[in-house]
């Protein structure tokens, strides 16, 4: 056995939040993150594992989030020149508002059944949407939604700043973030801040601790106000 391997610390914390052993999880997660201080995934292994926790408070949760948060755009904007912040556009009245959404989940999943519904029922006029797909391949949901979208992305083998780019090329008026700290999610895109309003949304329950993200789309059942305090995104509600 190696004791300074990351990747089996990050395993055995998989093992053990899959038992429920969620503080000795977070530990397992915690030492593979010493031992490869620059994996974003590892840092949002332990912040996925986190909203299980019933050793931490909310408050602790949020803070811990808000921690890790800022170590993960360290790391995004250390690797490489960040883009630079777009400032907000102004459409015309004849222009439509470009909505871009980022996922590893556009497929059967989900955030893929929920996203069909809403590209189906857009108001086209007014909205144009932008589908950047961040994983390889997809299925049949997958192809349908390429079909809904105005424009579709595959960049599953892109890094996060050509992904970043091409956002900011297609002057994307609000991202919105589908995966927060879930699997395969590209932080360090919204990292480097490709649209003027960035917005998290359906696929992450919680904070995404993320300076870099403005808004948090959700309602008051999910995100009661008495609960802003444990968001470090502006609540954005869209009741019923």
């Amino acid at each position: 056995e190696d004791a300074d391997f990351a990747e089996g610390h990050n395993l055995r914390g998989f093992g053990l939040s899959e038992q429920a052993r969620i503080e000795a999880g977070l530990a397992a997660f915690s030492r593979a993150t010493e031992l490869s201080p620059g994996s974003t995934p590892l840092l949002s292994n332990i912040l996925f594992a986190s909203l299980y926790a019933d050793h931490l408070s909310p408050a602790e949760i949020t803070d811990l989030h808000r921690d890790l948060g800022a170590k993960i755009e360290r790391n995004a904007l250390t690797e490489e020149q960040p883009v630079a912040r777009q400032e907000p556009r102004l459409p015309e009245t004849s222009q439509r508002v470009r909505v871009g959404f980022l996922s590893a989940d556009l497929r059967q999943h989900p955030v893929g059944y929920f996203m069909r519904a809403i590209l189906q029922n857009r108001n086209a006029a007014r909205f144009e949407f932008f589908c950047y797909h961040t994983v390889p391949g997809g299925d049949a949901l997958t192809e349908t939604l390429k079909s809904l979208a105005d424009s579709w992305q595959d960049c599953g083998g892109e890094s996060d700043d050509a992904i970043a780019s091409r956002i900011a090329k297609d002057q994307v008026d609000v991202l919105v973030d589908l995966s927060g700290h879930t699997a395969a999610n590209r932080s360090g895109v919204l990292a480097r801040r490709p649209a003027p309003v960035q917005a998290l949304y359906l696929g992450y329950p919680g904070t995404s601790g993320l300076s870099a993200i403005d808004y948090i789309i959700s309602d008051s059942r999910v995100s009661p106000p008495e609960f802003d305090n444990l968001y470090t995104e502006q609540v954005a509600r869209l009741d019923g």
